[in-house]
C-alpha cells in the first residue's frame, strides 16, 4: 500500500504550475477528506524546507521553482485569515480576501491589508507600511481613513498627478497635499505674487549669465559645478550652504578632481545665487519650486489641525521635506517600498530607513500581476538586494512570460538612448501603417525639440543661416559645432546631455527623417497607443498589459561597484529593473538580463516554460 504523503510529494514534484498545488491543498481541506489541517501544513512546509535546503546545496534550478509554488501557496492559505473555517469558506485558486464593507462600498481586503486597517496608532507612534509594487495601498489607505471619520488626516503625495488623482479617492477627512503644495500657501505664494517663480528650474545657462566673476576656467562648467552645490543645499535640512553639499565627483576645466579652494569658490558663489533667488525684487534669478520649499523648511512650519500625518512613498524623500515632517508632533504613517526608490540622484533618501518606527506592516500581495511575473520580480531582489525576510507574491490568473503579448506593449529602457532606438526601429522600419505610438511624459518631455537644435550643430553656421535653421535653445545657441557642446558634456559629467549627443551622432542627417516619422505615429492620449516608450523612471507608479525590459540595466548585485572610480553602486541601479519588471500586468518579455538573473537565481532557461 502507498505512503499517502508520498503521493502528495510526487503530485507536488509533477505540478506544473502553482495553480496545481493551490488545487491540491484545496482537495485535500474537502469535507470529505480524512486529512488534518495542521499535519497536511507540516507536509507542505517539510518539503518547502528540503527545496530550501537543496536551493542552498548548488541543486537550485528545479527546486527554485517547486520552493516558490509551495512558499506560494502556503502564504496565500496562511494569511486567509486567522480562522480555519474562514480560511476554507473563502480559500480558492485565484486569491484569498477578507471582506470589507461599508455603507456605500464593497471592498474585498487582503489578510495584511485588514491588519493595517484595524490599528489603532498611539499618540506620536510612527508606523511603517513596507508595501511592494502593486499591493493596494491607497486601497489600504481609503480603508484606514474611511474608518476613522472623526480623525483629521494629511496626506503627503509626491508630485501633483498623484495630488489630484488622490483628492478623487480619498473621503472628506483627508487633505491631499504635494510637500511644495504645503510650501506654496506659506512662501511660494509669495513670490508668485511678485512674478518671480521659475516653474522649469535654473538652468546652467541662467547661472552662467548670472556669475559675477566670468574670468578663469570654462563658464559653464564652473556653472553646472555652482548649479549643483545650490541644488544639493536645497534638498538637504541643512541651514546654510557648506562645502558638504558641492558635488563629490567633478572634474574642473582641466579634467581634475576639484581642490578645496575651489569648492570654496563654488559655496560663496552658490551663495550669490540662493540670495538672488530670495530677493523679490531682483529678475535676474527667478524663485524655483525647490528654493520655496527650502524656505519653507528653514521657517520650522506647524501642520496643525491634523491628527494623523500620511507619508506616502516614503522611500523618496528629500531631507528637507523629511525635516519638515519629522519635526511634527501628530502620529506619522510611512508608506513606501524601499526597493523602488530610484531618485538618489536628485537628492531624495529612504525615510523608510532613516526613521526609526515603533510599528511596522508588510503588504506583499500584488494586485498587478500573477505568480509568473512576481516570481521573477522576487528573484531580482533577491539576487540583486539579498531580500531573503519577504517574497512577493501575485494574484492567482495567471501571467505569460515566454514570448507572448497580450494587448498593449510598453518598452522600458534604462536610459533615452536605448529608448529612442527602439522607437526608430518601431516607427521607421516597420510595415504597420497605422501602427500608434506614445511616450510617457510626451515627446517634449522626452527632448525631441533639444534634440532637433543639437542636430543642428552639425550643420555649419553658414548653412543654418541660409537654411534657416535657428536653434530655440538659448543654452545649445552658445555653442557653435556639436564638438564644443560635446566637450562642455564631458567635462561637466552631464550624462543627460551627453545621451542626448549620442542619440545625434548615431542617426546622424538621418535624425530629422526619423523624428518626423515618430511624431507622425505618436499620440497623446497613452490608452490608445498600440505601443508605449518609457523610461523606467518615467515608469513608476505606471502599469501596462505587456511590458519589454531593454537590455541596457546595470543589475549589480550587494557590494558590487562600477568599475569608473565613482564608489558604491547606488540602491538605485539595482532597483530600477526591479521597478520596470514590476510595471507588468498580463505579460512580460524577458531580456538577456532578466534570463541571466534567473539563470543565477537557479533558474534554467530549458526549464522556464515549466516554472508555474
Amino acid at each position: 500500500m502507498c505512503n499517502p504523503w508520498s503521493i502528495i510529494a510526487c503530485i507536488v514534484v509533477l505540478s506544473r504550475n502553482v495553480t496545481d498545488i493551490e488545487l491540491l491543498l484545496k482537495s485535500l481541506l474537502m469535507t470529505s477528506s480524512q486529512c488534518l489541517i495542521k499535519d497536511l501544513l507540516e507536509c507542505f512546509y517539510c518539503m518547502a524546507t528540503l527545496c530550501n535546503g537543496m536551493m542552498k546545496e548548488g541543486r537550485p534550478d528545479v527546486w527554485n521553482y517547486l520552493h516558490y509554488r509551495l512558499f506560494y501557496t502556503l502564504y496565500l492559505f496562511e494569511n486567509a485569515s486567522t480562522s480555519h473555517t474562514i480560511m476554507f469558506k473563502f480559500f480558492t485558486m485565484s486569491f484569498l480576501f477578507v471582506a470589507f464593507r461599508n455603507s456605500s462600498t464593497n471592498v474585498r481586503l487582503t489578510h495584511e491589508q485588514l491588519r493595517i486597517i484595524k490599528y489603532n496608532p498611539h499618540d506620536r507612534e510612527v508606523i511603517k507600511i513596507v508595501a511592494f509594487a502593486g499591493t493596494g495601498k491607497t486601497t489600504t489607505l481609503v480603508r484606514y481613513t474611511q474608518l476613522r471619520p472623526n480623525l483629521k488626516f494629511l496626506l503627503v503625495v509626491y508630485n501633483k498627478s498623484v495630488c489630484e488623482h488622490a483628492k478623487t479617492k480619498f473621503p472628506h477627512n483627508v487633505t491631499v497635499k504635494t510637500g511644495h503644495g504645503l510650501a506654496f500657501g506659506v512662501t511660494g505664494r509669495k513670490y508668485a505674487a511678485a512674478k518671480k517663480l521659475n516653474s522649469y528650474g535654473l538652468k546652467v545657462y541662467n547661472v552662467a549669465m548670472t556669475l559675477p566673476s566670468r574670468k578663469g576656467e570654462n563658464l559653464y562648467v564652473r556653472a553646472k559645478f555652482v548649479l549643483e552645490t545650490l541644488n544639493n543645499f536645497l534638498a538637504s535640512a541643512d541651514y546654510t550652504i557648506t562645502v558638504e553639499h558641492t558635488p563629490t565627483f567633478q572634474k574642473n576645466d582641466a579634467g581634475q578632481m576639484i581642490p578645496i579652494n575651489e569648492e570654496f569658490k563654488s559655496v560663496k558663489e552658490a551663495n550669490y545665487i540662493w540670495k538672488k533667488m530670495k530677493d523679490y525684487n531682483d529678475r535676474q534669478v527667478g524663485m524655483t519650486h525647490d528654493g520655496y520649499l527650502k524656505l519653507y523648511q528653514l521657517y520650522n512650519p506647524v501642520l496643525s489641525g491634523y491628527d494623523i500625518i500620511l507619508i506616502d512613498e516614503a522611500q523618496d524623500l528629500t531631507p528637507t521635506i523629511i525635516d519638515i515632517l519629522e519635526k511634527q508632533r501628530q502620529t506619522k504613517i510611512l508608506v513606501g517600498d524601499p526597493h523602488q526608490q530610484i531618485y538618489s540622484f536628485r537628492g531624495a533618501v529612504n525615510a523608510m530607513q532613516q526613521i526609526h518606527a515603533t510599528k511596522t506592516f508588510y503588504l506583499t500581495q500584488s494586485f498587478r500581476f500573477g505568480p509568473e511575473i512576481a516570481h521573477i520580480a522576487a528573484c531580482c531582489l533577491r539576487l540583486l538586494k539579498n531580500v531573503k525576510d519577504k517574497t512577493l507574491v501575485g494574484h492567482g490568473k495567471p501571467g505569460c512570460i515566454t514570448g507572448e503579448t497580450v494587448g498593449q506593449l510598453a518598452i522600458i529602457s534604462r536610459c533615452n538612448f536605448t529608448l529612442f532606438c527602439e522607437a526608430v526601429k518601431k516607427c521607421c522600419y516597420s510595415n504597420n501603417p497605422t501602427l500608434k505610438v506614445g511616450f510617457v511624459g510626451g515627446t517634449s518631455g522626452f527632448g525631441f525639440p533639444i534634440l532637433q537644435d543639437i542636430y543642428k550643430l552639425l550643420i555649419s553656421p553658414e548653412d543654418r543661416v541660409k537654411d534657416g535653421r535657428n536653434i530655440e535653445n538659448k543654452f545649445i545657441a552658445r555653442f557653435s559645432n556639436i564638438g564644443d557642446i560635446e566637450k562642455y558634456a564631458n567635462k561637466a559629467m552631464d550624462h543627460e546631455l551627453l545621451g542626448k549627443i549620442r542619440i545625434v551622432r548615431t542617426y546622424n542627417h538621418s535624425l530629422p527623417s526619423h523624428i518626423n516619422k515618430i511624431l507622425e505615429k505618436s499620440v497623446n492620449d497613452l490608452q490608445v497607443a498600440d505601443i508605449v516608450f518609457s523610461t523606467a523612471h518615467k515608469s513608476k507608479g505606471l502599469e501596462f498589459s505587456t511590458v519589454r525590459v531593454t537590455d541596457d540595466f546595470n543589475y549589480l548585485g550587494p557590494g558590487s561597484s562600477i568599475n569608473f572610480g565613482l564608489g558604491p553602486v547606488p540602491h538605485d541601479e539595482s532597483n530600477l529593473l526591479y521597478v520596470a519588471v514590476t510595471r507588468a500586468k498580463n505579460a512580460l518579455l524577458m531580456s538577456p538580463d532578466i534570463l541571466k538573473i534567473l539563470k543565477e537565481s537557479g533558474v534554467s532557461k530549458t526549464c522556464l516554460k515549466f516554472l508555474f
